[in-house]
């Protein structure tokens, strides 16, 4: 609880730089000046401080996340909100661009207007599970593509990317706590996204796993 009212600290005060030196597009994806301007060296400026926002947002939410793992996990907001799927993905991609461009990988989030209801924070928690897990282990070069679909009854969200391989007898266990197929075990990694992403799921949508060959 204290790290989380510190790091709303740090993001009230990250937003308020952001908005005085650029104004209300400082947290759009696009540099909120003159292309004179950036040439002059404030936008990478610009960007470094945006990174500094977008990475305490991004501790803040693995935070939230890690309640899920003590009895603290009731404290999640379970309030549900009517709103469109897409944004609530856009938040994470946002956050995860920077680590992403950094080893190359290419996320593409496709459009969705539509809304239904969901319980935020839960819904979050899985976002961060699913997004993290992908840049995580895309190879370099790659692209994840999160598409939608939607139908009467439910929208579809859909996470493509390319990763290790995972064995037939395997698949079975990727929503297990501490869980690592044996192709990742070399890599950093706990073990307990897909749980977590599981687990924040239940009762309200479905999460479901595929390999293509």
């Amino acid at each position: 609880h204290d790290q989380l009212q510190l790091l709303a600290t740090i993001l009230q005060n990250a937003e308020f730089v952001l908005n005085q030196r650029y104004g209300d597009r400082s947290l759009g994806p696009d540099f909120p000046g003159t292309a004179q301007v950036a040439a002059g060296g404030e936008k990478k400026l610009w960007q470094k401080e945006k990174a500094i926002l977008l990475t305490a947002e991004l501790l803040s939410e693995r935070l939230k996340a890690a309640r899920l793992l003590t009895e603290d996990s009731s404290a999640l907001s379970e309030e549900w909100s009517y709103r469109a799927p897409h944004q609530a993905f856009l938040k994470f991609i946002h956050m995860y661009r920077s680590a992403a461009e950094g080893k190359g990988v290419n996320l593409q989030l496709g459009d969705c207007w539509a809304k239904c209801s969901f319980p935020v924070e839960l819904a979050n928690v899985a976002l961060l599970a699913i997004i993290d897990n992908a840049v995580k282990y895309a190879p370099s070069n790659s692209t994840v593509t999160i598409s939608f679909e939607e139908t009467h009854a439910f929208i579809l969200a859909t996470v493509r990317s390319f990763g290790p391989k995972i064995e037939t007898h395997e698949f079975e266990q990727l929503c297990n706590p501490g869980f690592r197929g044996a192709s990742v075990l070399q890599r950093e990694g706990s073990g307990i996204g897909l749980w977590q992403a599981g687990l924040a799921i239940q009762g309200w949508g479905t999460l479901a796993l595929h390999q293509e060959p």
